[in-house]
């Protein structure tokens, strides 16, 4: 029965990571790998909203995600030359 013991313990102490809903413009640029001046044309153009809360904005990550798969196979052979 100690075994069993010890099993509920540890699953008592898993922690969980989570993930933010909103991230920061400067977060948004590490995330997507472009830059602001690139994130406003996606933001101007429609294709990615803002979030805004309290006197700052952000991104939802959802979002950014939804434009990354939007973007897959944009440039031919990867955007190699």
């Amino acid at each position: 029965m100690r075994v069993n013991e010890d099993l509920e313990e540890q699953q008592r102490h898993i922690e969980v990571a989570l993930l933010p809903i909103v991230v920061r413009l400067s977060d948004a640029e590490k995330l997507m790998g472009i830059k602001e001046s690139k994130l406003s044309d996606y933001w101007y153009s429609g294709q990615l909203p803002r979030v805004y809360y309290g006197r700052a904005y952000g991104y939802r990550v959802s979002d950014l995600y939804r434009l990354a798969d939007s973007l897959v196979g944009y440039y031919p052979n990867g955007g190699k030359a």
